[in-house]
């Protein structure tokens, strides 16, 4: 079975009511993929309210978390990018990431792939991972995301 990573946002306006509103899209995005066939890690469900926790977890901050799911994403065949991602420091690191190692992208915009289906390897075409990857670049520059990365924020 192939595992896929939701990558979508999960602090919003940091309002209790737009974690939940985020937690609740991440979770429909993965029970979609779930029937699908897929096998799925979604941060926002994985270690929802972890931020209460932060004394107990020994001053580990945002940047820690980062660093977390990133090593989860290593380990994955591919990523879906969900709505609102381009908005979330989170989103922006761990689509850099995919993009830095090959790693599958999928975005939830395009609809919920399926892994029987999807060429891994090469699941749009270069052309157009290519225009998304000019696009994303042309609304943000890597040394705002690095900046952004490296806060800890």
């Amino acid at each position: 079975m192939k595992l896929i990573f939701v990558s979508a946002p999960y602090t919003a306006d940091g309002s209790r009511s737009g974690i939940e509103d985020n937690i609740a899209r991440a979770e429909a995005i993965s029970i979609s993929l779930i029937n699908e066939g897929w096998s799925v890690i979604t941060p926002p469900k994985n270690t929802a309210h972890y931020e209460r926790y932060e004394p107990l977890l020994q001053g580990k901050g945002y940047k820690f978390w980062l660093e977390f799911y990133i090593e989860i994403l290593r380990r994955c065949d591919a990523i879906i990018m969900c709505s609102g991602w381009k908005d979330s420091t989170g989103c922006k690191g761990e689509y850099k990431y995919a993009m830095e190692n090959g790693i599958t992208i999928f975005f939830e915009e395009d609809g919920i792939p399926s892994p029987e289906n999807s060429n891994l390897a090469e699941p749009i075409s270069i052309k157009e991972a290519a225009e998304r990857a000019r696009k994303f670049q042309a609304s943000l520059s890597d040394d705002l995301i690095d900046a952004d990365l490296g806060s800890g924020l």
